[in-house]
């Protein structure tokens, strides 16, 4: 009965993992004050990119999966985002694009600093991944 159990889960999983909707994590508040992107491929990055949030990992990085993360770096006011937009492959590489959003000029928002980020889950294959922004 375990077995079966542990069977039935587990094929569960990946399609969890890496439906369309992929896990996505994102935030206005972290402890990274710089700009930056990551690929994490491993569970000690995995630990490392949530301290650097600030909070800590939702849970261990699944098997045959990657996080793509990006910390906008400290702003002097609300309305910063991270939109991931594609992940696509060519010959040689997987891209992800994002887009870094900012506030509209006519937009209310919060006076205060924040440190955007937004951490997301995709599948493993053999060809390295980039990050891209999109302006």
């Amino acid at each position: 009965m375990k077995k079966l159990f542990l069977a039935a889960l587990l094929s569960l999983m990946p399609a969890c993992v890496m439906a369309d909707e992929a896990p996505l994590w994102q935030g206005s508040a972290t402890n990274a004050l710089e700009r930056q992107t990551a690929v994490i491929q491993e569970e000690p990055a995995w630990q490392e990119i949530w301290t650097r949030i600030g909070q800590p990992a939702p849970y261990a990085l699944p098997t045959n999966t990657l996080a793509v993360a990006v910390f906008v770096g400290q702003k002097r006011s609300g309305g910063y985002s991270v939109e991931f937009l594609d992940v696509r492959e060519d010959a040689a590489k997987r891209i992800v694009t994002y887009r870094i959003k900012r506030p509209r000029l006519d937009e209310s928002v919060t006076q205060a600093l924040t440190s955007p980020y937004a951490v997301r889950l995709l599948q493993v294959t053999e060809k390295p991944v980039t990050l891209e922004e999109v302006h």
